[in-house]
């Protein structure tokens, strides 16, 4: 899959696009194919990063995760085991509508279906 990264911190400059490795979702996790994404004002905080008290969270050196982003939306493509119970989960709902809106701060999104 490819993705814009960003290895250090600076301009808009040092975003790249990238091939990376496909993500697996873990036991609670889903994972969506993205159809469309944003680039809003707290990814360019986490870009620069400004200021400085926000490579606390971000990372001091270089940003911990290097594809930025808390916005998406796009369809399910799989789905954890351990979320079985859930009707967002189960096999026919892959290819459903869903959207995201990450915590900043945090490595684990949060999921809406919609």
């Amino acid at each position: 899959m490819r993705a814009v990264v960003c290895h250090r911190y600076g301009p808009p400059d040092v975003l790249q696009i990238e091939d990376v490795a496909q993500p697996v979702p873990a036991d609670d996790e889903v994972l969506v194919r993205v159809h469309a994404t944003t680039v809003n004002r707290t990814d360019c905080g986490f870009r620069r990063p400004e200021p400085f008290i926000v490579r606390f969270f971000s990372g001091l050196l270089r940003p911990k995760r290097p594809i930025l982003g808390t916005e998406v939306t796009g369809e399910v493509d799989a789905a954890g085991a351990g979320l079985n119970r859930s009707p967002a989960a189960t096999s026919s709902s892959t290819g459903r509508p869903a959207r995201s809106v990450s915590r900043p701060c945090s490595s684990r999104p949060t999921w809406a279906r919609t």
